[in-house]
This record gives C-alpha cells, sequence and structure tokens, in this order.
C-alpha cells in the first residue's frame, strides 16, 4: 500500500487519505524444485515430507497448482503421481521395516524442473539420537521482519519444514504486549513429535556492551531483560532493563532452562564477555555472513561452544531465508539437533550439551564419534567434554551430503589437522573441472560486504561445456559472462564463498595457461598446475583469498566415511570438529569434542 496524505485547507496539517492506492505483491515464475524430508525415517517415526517450487528469489509460488511426479515412490510408498495447490504438496513416507539400505532420496519433477532430497538416514538402531533441524534466530515485522508473527510460525512449519523454531525479535522493539504473544504462540504451536517452538528474543546490546545474545527459554512466562528500549514509544512498566551483557548473564536463571546464543548479525559480540553456564553455543553463519573466525576466537579462548546456523533472517520466511537484492548476501543457515525425541525437553538438553552441527541451509547428515583404539568403544559425540591420559583415540566421522563431497577437515581449534577428499573420477573426454573460488569479507563489523570483480582469460585451452555459478543469489549483481575467450564476473560476498565451476580443455598443442584478474591481483598458472588440492591466493580483505583447483563433474561421492588416529594432541583442551565443504558452496561445521589432556 501507498500511503498518501493530503493537506486539504492549506494549513499544513496533513491526513491520510480513505483509500490510499495499493497492489499486490506475487512471486516470480518456477525457478526450482524443492523436496525437503525428515531426516531419520524409523518404524516409530513418520516422515512428513513436502516438495514445493519457488522463484529464482527463494518466494514460494503459492499461486501455482498442478502434479508433481514422485520417480521413485514404490520404494518410498507413495503415488507416483501428486497432486499439488498453493505451490506445495505434502506428503507420507511409510515406516519402512524390510529395507536393507542405509540411506533414502525423494526424486520429484515438475514440467522441466528436478529436485532430489536431502538424504533420509534408515534408523535400525533403538534409542539413537535422531536428526531434527532447526531456524533458532529469525524476526517478524511486529520488530525488523517482514509479516506477522502468525505467518512466521506458519511458515517455518509448513513451508520451511523446520522441526524446532524460535522467534527471535530485538529486544529494543519488544513491547510486553508483544513479549506476551510471542510465549503465546510459542505455546501454541508446540506439539511434541511434530513442532518444537522455543519463547525467546534477542539480546541487542552495542558490541561495546557485549554485542548481540539469542536468549531462549525452555517454556514460558520467563522474563525479558531488554538492553534497552529504544525503539518502544512508550515506556513498559515493570521493565528490568540490563544494557550490559554481564547484567544479562546475572538476570538470566541459572537452572538449565535457558541458553544464551553468541553471534555477530548487526552488533557482533564481544567475546571478551562469556558465561559458561548459559552461554553454551556460538552462530557461524546467518543471512548476514559466514563467521568461521568467531568459532576459531571462541575456541581459542577455551570457550566450550557448539556451534549453530541460522538466517537472522528479516524477510519473512524462517527455515527457508534467501538474500534479495539489497541488505543481505547470504542464504540463510540451519541447525541440526541430534537428540533422543522431537519434544522440548529432549531438544533443549541436547542444545545445552552442544549436540548439534551448523550448515549454510544443506541437510547433511553428520555422526562425529570418539572412540577408543582396539575395541572402538564410544566414548565421546560431537559437543561432549572427556578427560584422557595415554588412551589411543579414534575419530570416527560419517558424512551423506546433498551434493558432491569436495572436502572434510579435521580441526584442532583454528587449525586444520586432516584434510580428506573423495578421488576424483578422471574425465574420458579430457575435460578439467576447474573451481575458481573467492571468499572474504571488508570488516567485522556490518559494513561487511565485499564486492568481487574478476575476469579469466585463456591460452592453448578453452571453455568446453556449460559454465556453472556457485552462491550467486542476488542475480540482479551477481553476473557473469563468457565470451568465448574471455569471461569474467561480478559478485558480493561476507565471509562466504562465491565461485565458477569452469569445464575447460586444452588444445591438442597442450600447455594450456589461465590468467586471472581478481580485485586487481594477477595469478597466471597452467592448467596442469591445478589439481584437487587447492592453489590458494590471499587477497586484501578479512579472511580474503582466491582459490583455484580441480573438482568434480557430478553427483558422484555424497557419502563419505573417515577413521583417522588422533595422535598429536597436546596438552591441555584439544577442541575437534569437523568442516565439510561440497561442490555446490553448501559448509557444514559440527561442535567440537573437547578432549582435555592430562
Amino acid at each position: 500500500q501507498l500511503k498518501v496524505l493530503v493537506d486539504p485547507f492549506g494549513v499544513g496539517r496533513y491526513v491520510e487519505v480513505i483509500k490510499s492506492p495499493s497492489f499486490t505483491i506475487i512471486h516470480g515464475d518456477p525457478y526450482k524444485l524443492v523436496t525437503i524430508t525428515p531426516s531419520t525415517l524409523s518404524q516409530a517415526l513418520k516422515a512428513p515430507s513436502i516438495i514445493k517450487i519457488e522463484d529464482k528469489w527463494g518466494n514460494p509460488c503459492r499461486s501455482l497448482s498442478g502434479e508433481f511426479r514422485v520417480t521413485n515412490s514404490k520404494e518410498l510408498g507413495v503415488e507416483e503421481k501428486l497432486k499439488f495447490k498453493n505451490g506445495k504438496a505434502n506428503l507420507i513416507i511409510k515406516p519402512i521395516n524390510r529395507l536393507g539400505k542405509q540411506f533414502l532420496l525423494i526424486a520429484a519433477r515438475y514440467r522441466s524442473l528436478e529436485a532430489v532430497s536431502n538424504p533420509i538416514l534408515v534408523d535400525q538402531i533403538k534409542n539413537q539420537p535422531k536428526y531434527f533441524w532447526a531456524e533458532l534466530h529469525a524476526q517478524s515485522g511486529e520488530t525488523v521482519g517482514t509479516g506477522s508473527i502468525e505467518e512466521y510460525f506458519d511458515f517455518a512449519k509448513n513451508y520451511a519444514l523446520v522441526d524446532i523454531l524460535s522467534h527471535q525479535g530485538n529486544d529494543f522493539e519488544v513491547t510486553n504486549n508483544f513479549w506476551r504473544k510471542i510465549n503465546q504462540l510459542s505455546a501454541d504451536y508446540n506439539k511434541t513429535g511434530e513442532f518444537v517452538t522455543f519463547p525467546g528474543y534477542e539480546w541487542s546490546g552495542n558490541t561495546s556492551r557485549g554485542g548481540d545474545r539469542n536468549v531462549i527459554y525452555l517454556d514460558e512466562n520467563q522474563g525479558i531483560f531488554r538492553s534497552s528500549q529504544a525503539l518502544i514509544d512508550d515506556y513498559q512498566s515493570g521493565a528490568v532493563d540490563v544494557p550490559k551483557v554481564q547484567d544479562l548473564f546475572k538476570k538470566i536463571p541459572h537452572n538449565k532452562q535457558s541458553l544464551l546464543i553468541a553471534h555477530v548479525g548487526g552488533r557482533r559480540a564481544n567475546l571478551d564477555n562469556h558465561n559458561a553456564y548459559v552461554e553454551k553455543l556460538v552462530e557461524v553463519h546467518s543471512c548476514w555472513g559466514t563467521f568461521e573466525w568467531f568459532l576459531f576466537e571462541a575456541l581459542k579462548r577455551n570457550y566450550l561452544v557448539g556451534v549453530v546456523a541460522n538466517s537472522d533472517g528479516h524477510d519473512g520466511r524462517p527455515g527457508a531465508s534467501y538474500p534479495g537484492s539489497a541488505h543481505f548476501v547470504n542464504q540463510g543457515g540451519l541447525t541440526c539437533v541430534l537428540a533422543n525425541q522431537l519434544d522440548r525437553q529432549n531438544v533443549f538438553e541436547a542444545l545445552r550439551n552442544r549436540h548439534c552441527y551448523a550448515t549454510t541451509g544443506a541437510r547433511m547428515i553428520l555422526n562425529v564419534n570418539l572412540k577408543e583404539g582396539g575395541n572402538e568403544k564410544n566414548l565421546a559425540t560431537m559437543g561432549d567434554i572427556i578427560t584422557i591420559n595415554k588412551t589411543t583415540l579414534i575419530l570416527s566421522v560419517l558424512v551423506v551430503g546433498t551434493n558432491v563431497l569436495e572436502k572434510v577437515e579435521i580441526y584442532n581449534k583454528n587449525k586444520v589437522i586432516k584434510t580428506v577428499s573423495p578421488l576424483l573420477n578422471k574425465s574420458v573426454d579430457e575435460i578439467k573441472y576447474i573451481k575458481i573460488a573467492w571468499t572474504g569479507a571488508k570488516s567485522l563489523g556490518k559494513n561487511r560486504i565485499k564486492d568481487w570483480v574478476g575476469k579469466l582469460e585463456l591460452s592453448k585451452c578453452h571453455i568446453a561445456g556449460k559454465i556453472e555459478p556457485v552462491n550467486f543469489f542476488n542475480h540482479l549483481k551477481n553476473k557473469f559472462t563468457n565470451s568465448g575467450k574471455l569471461l569474467t564476473w561480478v559478485g558480493e560476498t561476507a565471509g562466504n564463498t562465491q565461485a565458477l565451476i569452469v569445464p575447460i580443455k586444452q588444445n591438442e598443442s597442450g600447455k594450456g595457461e589461465l590468467n586471472l584478474k581478481v580485485n586487481g591481483k594477477a595469478v597466471s598458472i597452467s592448467f596442469d598446475q591445478i589439481k584437487q588440492r587447492a592453489n590458494k591466493y590471499k587477497l586484501d580483505g578479512l579472511n580474503s583469498y582466491l582459490e583455484i583447483y580441480a573438482t568434480s563433474k557430478n553427483r558422484e561421492s555424497t557419502v563419505l566415511n573417515i577413521k583417522e588416529k588422533l595422535t598429536k594432541l597436546s596438552k591441555g583442551l584439544n577442541s575437534i570438529f569437523i568442516k565439510v565443504t561440497q561442490r555446490d558452496g553448501q559448509i557444514a561445521w559440527t561442535s567440537p569434542i573437547f578432549i582435555k589432556k592430562q
């Protein structure tokens, strides 16, 4: 609606016209088919799943109706042809007791669009933790977001298909009435076994006062302790303001029914301030950017924190948040919680115990365990704390990706101690799929978006197929042009990575060469030098660099098992975690296993 005010009597007093002009905002053309399913399937759990259509900006195509085709319907126990309306169809995968398979996928088609779901773990072991997906950090139009809080809860449950949700309005915009409404809707939507919700808010103090923290409560009717009432028109009676995070730490109940998450976002958290009892997690990724450095900083301080990723979105699409044409440049992240059951108590306990991992949006399956050498007895899983003396330790890792796995890195705090990459299948047509990737940010603060300009010229080799953009979310600003002899591009990052995958073939004479210029830095590299291990070049900016390496052609190597002996642990605290990188640019980080070596 375009609000129109007029001064009808020419006295300088403007009043709103009775009916201002308005228009309807609609979605764009169908661009992508998305299939989402729970990550765990067992006899005890049915698997409600969704197939939906999105436009190029990630908006659901709600006006569409028609028919999807499920191409592997028989093994899933569903109909092959599936009617849909409002741009989506819901389906239930039936409990399975006859499968020898460890993982399943849903494959679907609509016209020329195709999609494969996230992997489904067929759980055949009782009392094992299940994989539940959470959006713990976003907000609605009552604060700085878009749409109503009712639409917020509805979208997360019915379109994003997350299992766990919290609403996180900026505290300086949350009135007493709205805080009561957050609590009421959290209670109304919470349903054991289907959808778990937690009341909460964002403590939004400036960095100098401690910086942003998410406050999440196990249940309703807890206190709201604001950093200020800066954007609340009327003073909230009975309010207890705490302008410093140290005061927040004192006010938050220390009874295992509250949880804080330090994050970067708009007012980055200052890790000089930390309370180990309530602050169990740090946010490594959101629509604001990718903040791996934030996790490194916490671990270097020997903080016992796990990792989460969320959207921190303002677009009214919690759990499925994409950047638009302006404010953000990142897809929203997700947190996977490993809990025995989908209920408040189990999920909250899992979060407080750091039994969770973060992704940039992809629903990968990750399982990390620490075993005792020799008998392979389980000693710990992600988030656990263990003290050892001379025991031989084996790190056991299972990764099931949603795309081709490029590498799995094992970290101790901020140092890579091992990199494992699946072997590339040699191309029969001698085409090398070369990934040119750029990463970085302008600064730690809000003004972190970094612009990129690049070009590639080829000598004695040529582009031999379709170029694939990676994480080119802004369709107005992120572009590339291929004239045959010259490839140019513009992009933008905020700590995340963008890339182009370019299929290149040498001419018959051989000795091909790639000549690049990226943000003013010139790089020349021979075709034969480009292997699976990245050639890395430091650039100006925060954690900014260029990488050039060979990647795979298609959807091979989505599953990887690793068993690694940990032989170089230092005395004191070791923080061992996994980072996974996929071909499509999606990344995951596990919460560390904390090993105290005596």
